[in-house]
């Protein structure tokens, strides 16, 4: 997977959290994810529906699903992560 670098300016201060986190990106603006199974997990987009989901890598958290913008997802999991 080619990890992208992103300016401060093109993503949200939780989404910097999470990148300076060793998070990824598939491309600007889409998946991100980390394969750490504490702090990590998979925020991403369903395109039938076009809206955001959340899943934790730590089983005590749940799927989250339903977030109409990536920022919205990313939030989420940082909020109830960290």
């Amino acid at each position: 997977m080619t990890a992208f670098v992103l300016t401060q300016s093109d993503v949200t201060e939780d989404t910097q959290l999470l990148l300076d986190e060793g998070w990824t990106e598939s491309l600007p603006g889409g998946l991100i994810c980390s394969a750490d199974p504490f702090m990590g997990g998979i925020i991403d987009q369903n395109i039938p529906t076009g809206t955001w989901f959340v899943i934790f890598n730590d089983s005590r958290f749940e799927i989250a699903e339903g977030f109409a913008t990536r920022d919205e997802a990313v939030e989420y999991f940082v909020t109830v992560s960290f």
